[in-house]
């Protein structure tokens, strides 16, 4: 993808695409596997001269597989900051050896390994994917993102006879995401205590949506007023109550996937602003309180009771759907 953050005028490009058509269909389609870290669990401190964030991806996941992989290539992705990637590769607990492996990663130097035989993997087996980033030279943490000065984490295999679907990804979620529930990606998202997938929203077109309604009333009427004022309040939880990405997409990844170079400006503004409202946690009515402590800060309890006496009306769709969300896990991971 194209990097143009100053939106420079007049920049042009020289590469391309050569495709080769051809009425003989090979034997078989190949396919891409991501074996990744989750966006929202890349969060690297300023001037670190090596940190490490790691990913997996659990055989419950891979049992969904339907036949076995051949592999014929593979890659390691990160971007500015990554220095050194490798992907680990285990069958019923053991490990075989690393599949993708870069220990002097270039950003601007990426290629395809195709230097050996091609090796089998099998539904079942699960992958270890390891980043480690220099941050020298930062004054801000880079966070996991789509943007060249955002970071990512993957090791990539290609692969035949292709699974079904069109890029098929598997890595466990970060603990906020699911109020801590533990998630998987695979190929859709999956309930680890029960191996179920869950129903999904379409984010490609339903956060647009949400996001516009964000950044384009939301923010600029609680920029109007006092940050997270009772009106600003309650227009973020009307909004967040009327999402239904929220619950499978953290705010923090939505705003990552979600927020091309021309919003993202307004996209970390909103960020603040709702950081400033403490998330959902942070109605400020003492009407809601946890089982096992207060909320004065962050809603770190469980097993949330509402008590929605004395409330203002304009509150209640808000508590009751909070109350939906809480479900006996903490209110404030389902953002972060």
């Amino acid at each position: 993808h194209y990097n143009n953050p100053d939106l420079l005028e007049g920049e042009n490009d020289s590469s391309g695409v050569k495709i080769t058509i051809t009425p003989n269909l090979r034997n078989y389609s190949a396919g891409v596997l991501a074996l990744s870290t989750d966006l929202a669990a890349i969060q690297i401190p300023p001037e670190v001269q090596e940190f490490s964030v790691v990913g997996s991806c659990p055989s419950i996941c891979t049992a969904r597989w339907t036949h076995s992989l051949t592999v014929f290539s593979t890659q390691v992705h990160a971007h500015r900051r990554g220095r050194k990637i490798w992907t680990e590769w285990y069958r019923k607990g053991r490990y075989i050896r690393d599949i993708a492996r870069n220990d002097h990663y270039d950003y601007n130097s990426q290629k395809l390994d195709q230097d050996f035989a091609p090796f089998q993997l099998l539904p079942g087996d699960s992958f270890k994917t390891t980043c480690t980033y220099n941050s020298i030279g930062t004054n801000t943490t880079t966070r996991g993102g789509l943007g060249t000065d955002d970071e990512m984490c993957a090791g990539i295999v290609y692969y035949y006879p292709k699974l079904q679907g069109e890029w098929w990804s598997c890595l466990l979620m970060n603990a906020s995401f699911r109020d801590g529930r533990p998630t998987a990606l695979c190929n859709g998202l999956m309930d680890l205590d029960t191996g179920r997938l869950l129903p999904q929203c379409d984010w490609s077109v339903d956060w647009v949506r949400y996001r516009d309604e964000a950044l384009n009333v939301i923010l600029p009427r609680c920029e109007m007023e006092a940050e997270c004022s009772p009106v600003c309040r309650e227009l973020m939880f009307r909004w967040i109550n009327n999402n239904t990405c929220v619950e499978r997409f953290t705010f923090q990844r939505m705003l990552s996937l979600g927020c091309p170079i021309e919003v993202k400006e307004k996209c970390d503004r909103f960020r603040e602003v709702f950081e400033s409202c403490d998330g959902l946690c942070a109605i400020g009515l003492d009407d809601i309180h946890c089982k096992d402590g207060n909320i004065s800060g962050k809603c770190v309890a469980f097993e949330c009771v509402y008590n929605v006496s004395d409330v203002p009306e304009s509150y209640v769709g808000v508590i009751i759907g909070l109350a939906l969300v809480c479900s006996g896990v903490a209110l404030g991971a389902i953002l972060f």
